[in-house]
Formats: structure tokens, sequence, C-alpha cells
């Protein structure tokens, strides 16, 4: 099975080549003075849920259209912000929950397109010969999350729809990478976390000592998203990203076996092959403004408010996205009315 799952891989990798050369529908050129190079610094929560970036890197869709990009890595979606907000970098990888935090804190951040959604990348697992056989059996338990990231709302979501109070769980602040280890370790009875970091926790174990929860009330959403100041000076390097991204998705739905070869290697150096492999339908890839995207940030936002996390007012999430970028480049991906109008 390995030496099969080999070939494919391979095969998949003769066949970008092969497209690389002969593909008659690359991004038009002539729509960029290309005399003109740009510099973009991408802060990358690094994660395959980002594939149509890598899948633009690998495929050279970025220097088709003039851009040189440096990429920051992050293990989160909320450090990747907060580097954006440092001026660190152009470009933010981020889920919802970080950027409603910031919005929160009054930051200038725009979001200029949605990268993917899920209802089964982000999970909770637990481990049952802690005494744990049903959700209910959380209570006093110590589940690990990341503070401050969509898995944190992903878990009070769960929990709720169980009528469990998060006061009755012990909730432990972990790194999304120190997933598996502490579970493994005893540290905690279960983990709310993303994929990959899900799915290596899950593989620790035989399956029959571990389960894995989803719920069907939470779909994530991750985001492209930059400041307000960066628009103003960046602008035509943005609409050059956004190209490359569009040319990206094309490619991802007509090749999708290719696709997926492209984020393994990209992620090589990070993340085990089999581990993208077995996650990798578990989320859609897209480019959309879309009134789901605002719904989900302003329940979220509702949610802080109720949990006491903050007191401040509530955002207008119109107010922070900016969709005449992604309108240029495919104005049937925005839905929803752009503030700047």
């Amino acid at each position: 099975r390995n030496k099969m799952s080999y070939c494919v891989y391979i095969t998949a990798l003769l066949s970008i080549s092969l497209f690389s050369c002969t593909d008659n529908s690359r991004i038009n050129q002539t729509n960029f003075d290309l005399d003109k190079t740009f510099d973009l610094t991408v802060a990358d929560a690094n994660q395959p849920v980002f594939a149509l970036i890598y899948i633009a890197e690998q495929q050279g869709y970025f220097i088709d259209v003039g851009l040189n990009i440096t990429y920051l890595n992050y293990t989160s979606g909320r450090d990747a912000l907060q580097s954006l907000i440092e001026n660190k970098s152009d470009l933010a990888l981020v889920y919802e929950t970080p950027v409603v935090h910031q919005a929160f804190n009054q930051k200038p951040i725009k979001i200029l397109s949605s990268l993917h959604s899920s209802e089964l990348n982000t999970g909770l697992v637990i481990k049952r010969d802690h005494g744990i056989q049903t959700i209910n059996q959380l209570i006093g338990k110590n589940i690990g999350v990341p503070i401050k990231t969509n898995a944190e709302f992903f878990l009070h979501t769960l929990l709720q729809s169980h009528n469990i109070d998060i006061e009755q769980v012990n909730i432990i602040d972990i790194k999304p990478q120190d997933s598996a280890k502490l579970i493994t370790e005893g540290v905690i009875d279960a983990v709310a976390a993303w994929n990959p970091h899900l799915y290596n926790a899950k593989k620790q174990f035989p399956a029959k000592q571990v389960h894995i929860y989803h719920s069907a009330l939470y779909s994530e959403m991750s985001m492209l998203v930059t400041v307000q100041d960066k628009i103003h000076h960046n602008r035509e390097r943005f609409v050059r990203f956004l190209s490359a991204l569009r040319k990206a998705k094309l490619f991802k739905q007509k090749y999708p076996k290719e696709s997926l070869a492209l984020v393994i290697k990209h992620l090589n150096n990070s993340y085990d092959k089999k581990s993208i492999e077995d996650t990798w339908h578990d989320f859609y890839t897209e480019m959309t403004l879309s009134n789901q995207l605002l719904g989900l940030l302003t329940l979220e936002a509702h949610w802080m408010k109720e949990q006491g996390i903050t007191n401040a007012q509530l955002p207008n999430f119109i107010d922070y996205i900016d969709s005449s970028i992604l309108a240029e480049v495919d104005q049937g991906a925005v839905t929803i009315v752009d503030s700047s109008k």
C-alpha cells in the first residue's frame, strides 16, 4: 500500500510538471505591467486549509503576476494576525476567531477574501480510558485548547449543545502543535484543535481508545487579512495576489489530485504526508465575501460578549471587510455590500 501511495504521489507530481509546461490557461500577464515587480510578506499559519496559497506558490502563479512572496511561518492564525498588526507582514492567513478579537480591540484590519470553510476540520479528541465515554463525562476533566483561536469557540459551542457550562471543565491553554504530546502524556484528557494537529492527536492511540467530536452548529472559515493603510499603498500588489489565488482555485477544481501533491510538497517540512491526505476532503477551499462570513463573525462577537471575554462595543463587521479588490478579480465572488461604496 505504501508503494502504491508513493507511485500515485510521483505520478501526480509528473502531471503537475506537464501541466506547467502545456497549460494554455495561464494567468493573462497583459493585465499587469511585469516590468514592475513587487515584494509581499505573508504571515502564514502553515495549514493545509490555505491550499490556494501553496498551489499558487508551487505553480509559479505569483511569479506570473510579478510578485516575490516572503513567508513568515506561525503555528496559529492568531499569531499570524498579530504579526500583521505589528507591521511585520503585509497579509495574514487567519481563521475567524482572532479577527473578532482584534475587531473588538478596534485594530484597523480588513478582510480581503475567505480562503476555506469546513465543519470537519476542527474538533475535539477525547481519550476514552480517562473515564470519558460521552461528552457529558467531560465535566471536571482537563481540556487542552489554544485560547483566542477558533478551537476555543468551537469547544464552547460543542459543550453548550450538551448543556455543559465552560466553568464545569478545566481549560488548559496549549500550543496547537503540542496537542498530540500532551494528550499522550496524560496532561489533558481531551483536546480541541484543528487538523493536522487534531488528526495527529487521534492517531496516537488505537481507534477504540479515542473518539473525535465535531459540531454541526459550527462551520469555520479562514480568510486573507490586511490592514487599512496597506490597502492604499499596496492595492495593485493585492490585486495581483488575489489574481494568482483565483488561478490556483481553478487549477484545484480541474486537477484535485495534483493539487493535493502540491500542498504536500509545500508543507513537507511541517506535516506528515498521510495526515494531509487523510484530511484533504474535510474542508472546502473558496474565495468569497459572503453573508455566511459576516454571520459567523457576528455570531462569535455575540458569544464573546455573553461570555464576558470583552466589554467592548459590538463591532459592525461590514466595516472590517474590503470587497473592492476581490470584486476586481472576480465580481461574482462578492455577495455582500462593500461599506466603502
